[in-house]
């Protein structure tokens, strides 16, 4: 698995390698040519790397990977990927390790589910800029045991304040393998405004 964001014309990406107990960073220019070295985040990892999130706050760049039983490891790093400290825990709130997160208005909102698979809500947990926890929020709730997580699509309209994300959604009556795609457009309070059903089963 890999993530990737863009920031001041650089392309930042993190990626785990076969087995998912190593995580690395490294970075390129906008034209896919790399820039330094690839930095290791972790190695020899107990717990699965694969499902990691990357983000920014417009300065550093911050790798997430799965703490459990419900929480992250974070790492910071600076534009040239120095690390910027040492890596620390997040505080639990309630959510899985699987989605994304996007700095916005001077905190963190990470969408994720609370759980994995059927039965699970997409959760809103919401973090200052220095990942101390703020708040959490069901914004789109189980319904007949169906299952909705996977939010790795976000993004923020800050011209209409509007939050558009794209998820895994799967019914109670299917197994893992057989999710399909959903988009969701929230208004700036998490109310739900639109829902589309964007692929057929067997896609995420």
């Amino acid at each position: 698995d890999h993530k990737s964001i863009v920031l001041n014309n650089e392309i930042y990406i993190t990626f785990s390698t076969v087995g998912d107990q190593d995580l690395y960073l490294f970075k390129t220019d906008i034209n896919g040519n790399r820039i330094g070295s690839i930095v290791p985040v972790i190695t020899g990892s107990t717990y699965p790397t694969n499902d990691m999130i990357l983000t920014t706050d417009g300065t550093y760049i911050y790798v997430l990977y799965f703490d459990p039983p419900s929480q992250h490891r974070v790492q910071k790093y600076d534009q040239n990927l120095n690390p910027v400290g040492t890596t620390f825990s997040t505080t639990t709130l309630n959510h899985n390790n699987i989605g994304n997160a996007i700095f916005n208005s001077n905190s963190f909102y990470m969408f994720t589910g609370d759980l994995f698979g059927n039965n699970t809500n997409l959760t809103l947990t919401k973090w200052d800029n220095n990942w101390n926890p703020l708040s959490t929020q069901n914004i789109l709730a189980s319904s007949s045991g169906d299952g909705n997580w996977f939010a790795t699509g976000v993004v923020y309209d800050s011209l209409n304040q509007r939050w558009y994300i794209g998820m895994n959604h799967i019914y109670s009556s299917q197994n893992l393998g057989q999710e399909h795609i959903d988009i969701l457009a929230f208004d700036n309070s998490f109310n739900l405004i639109e829902r589309l059903h964007t692929t057929p089963s067997n896609y995420t």
